[in-house]
């Protein structure tokens, strides 16, 4: 029979009551070493928990000793202050936070001024582009597009059927490039815009550094009347005339207020052959009221004289054929020695508004013209060839001002108060705008040679025909030999 091995002996000789009692020991022997770690454990949390209180105690310290230290720096300024010297700072305060806004320092008058500046600096950089394109090219001047619709599809195709295979831009022709030179001096190269029957070229002036605004603004002295509506007739010379004539009596202290006279009077006497070639060759069979000159109302007011507005002359949707008012009722006319004058140039502008507001008259784009809602906005003529030629409009402009940074004149319309901003708008005095006529076979943009009635045959502003009463220090309008123009 094989030994044993020892361990094998050992075994056999345990009894199971001494393995019971070996497994005891065992058991608190291992309880003893785990008791003894986490005493351990214990005195070291204790030891992190006061040193971390120790530094909560001193941060704590710290704030106070910062308190105690900002309230002693309170308790001598108010020894230092009385409570009426802290009202009287507290008033002073109020009122430079006051004047700093009226001055033009306040965080929108900032932000505008700032607009306006960015504004002039891309207007500056356009120019030096358009001087650097235009190095040796004086006979010819290269047309930038300035509008992404500024060529239309019409004239890409009838130049890729000439063989083009891209579409350069269109030259001007000397002859019109030394026509717009002449009239006003660009700042920005003339934009061609290709609207259907209507082709025009847009550009900014170049203005003398002079201030070209006005003293006063005549609708903040009540000088501009009310707004009206001429609803669905052609008249609106009508209003603009009795406007200037309403204005002229009070600034003549005539009236003590602002008397509105009639301008359905003057659309039926006025002139009676327009009125029967409206009849004959109008295309409205409801109405015989026409297009016509601001100064020829003026002048029949001078002659014939003009009732005042009657509440059934106020109303929108008379008839401009039947009922004509009486001839008989009170009338009111300009003096025997009153003179008028008509002008185009800003200049005379200003000079006419010393005195009082000044008729114009209007170049309409839709829906350029529809859109302007707000005087926070500035009516720029067209601005793509998708805008509709919409011919002429005679307003009341009763100020010039800078407004973001250009040059603006604030117009009466008579529309009525859902026109423009309750019936007036912003219109720019810095755009000029004339027709054209486009030759596919040269790429060239020419002077107009066949000139129709609603042409804008030379360069214009958006506002022209400044119309009022010559006080003597702008010069007398001379007679005009161009055609009329249709005034909507």
């Amino acid at each position: 029979m094989a030994s044993s091995s020892s361990s094998e002996r050992v075994a056999s000789e345990i009894t199971p009551a001494d393995s019971r009692v070996l497994q005891n020991a065992m058991s608190e022997g291992v309880e003893e070493k785990r008791l003894k770690e986490a005493g351990s454990n214990e005195e070291e949390s204790e030891i992190v928990a006061d040193s971390k209180h120790k530094m909560d105690l001193s941060a704590l310290a710290e704030v106070k000793n910062r308190e105690d230290s900002l309230n002693k720096d309170v308790q001598i300024a108010k020894e230092c202050i009385s409570s009426q010297e802290i009202d009287d700072l507290v008033a002073a305060t109020k009122r430079l936070v006051v004047e700093s806004s009226e001055a033009g320092f306040d965080e929108d008058s900032i932000k505008k001024r700032d607009k306006a500046a960015l504004i002039a600096s891309i207007a500056k950089l356009e120019s030096e582009l358009h001087e650097i394109r235009a190095e040796g090219q004086e006979d010819i001047l290269v047309c930038p597009n300035f509008y992404p619709t500024g060529l239309s599809k019409n004239v890409k195709t009838d130049a890729e059927a000439l063989g083009g295979s891209s579409v350069q831009e269109p030259k001007i022709d000397w002859k019109l490039t030394a026509e717009i030179d002449f009239t006003s001096p660009t700042s920005t190269p003339p934009a061609f815009i290709n609207i259907v029957d209507h082709p025009c070229l847009l550009w900014d002036v170049k203005y003398p550094k002079k201030d070209l605004t006005s003293e006063t603004n005549w609708k903040d002295e009540g000088r501009g009347g009310p707004v009206r509506n001429q609803g669905d007739h052609d008249n609106c010379w009508t209003y603009s005339a009795t406007d200037v004539y309403s204005s002229h009596r009070l600034r003549n202290e005539e009236d003590e207020a602002f008397r509105v006279m009639s301008a359905r009077y003057l659309t039926f006497y006025v002139s009676k052959e327009e009125r029967e070639r409206e009849r004959r060759h109008g295309d409205r069979n409801t109405h015989h009221c026409h297009g016509f000159r601001v100064i020829h109302g003026l002048r029949f007011i001078k002659e014939h004289g003009v009732p005042e507005e009657s509440p059934r002359d106020a109303k929108t949707d008379y008839s401009c054929i039947k009922n004509p008012p009486s001839r008989t009722q009170k009338l009111f006319h300009f003096g025997a020695d009153v003179e008028f004058m008509e002008s185009d140039k800003i200049e005379d502008l200003q000079k006419m508004l010393l005195h009082q507001p000044v008729s114009a008259n209007m170049i309409l784009y839709y829906p350029e013209y529809d859109k302007i809602l707000t005087l926070e906005e500035i009516y720029e003529g067209p601005t793509s060839e998708k805008s509709l030629y919409g011919g002429i409009h005679a307003v009341l402009v009763l100020a010039i001002i800078r407004f973001l940074g250009k040059l603006v004149a604030l117009v009466k319309l008579s529309h009525g108060t859902k026109a423009g901003e309750s019936g007036y708008m912003y219109v720019s005095l810095s755009k000029m705008i004339v027709n054209v006529e486009y030759s596919v076979e040269k790429n060239l943009l020419c002077q107009l040679k066949r000139k129709t009635e609603d042409a804008i045959a030379e360069p214009s502003y958006l506002l022209r025909n400044f119309t009022g009463v010559n006080y003597g220090d702008s010069p007398v309008a001379v007679a005009r030999t161009s055609k009329k123009r249709k005034l909507n």
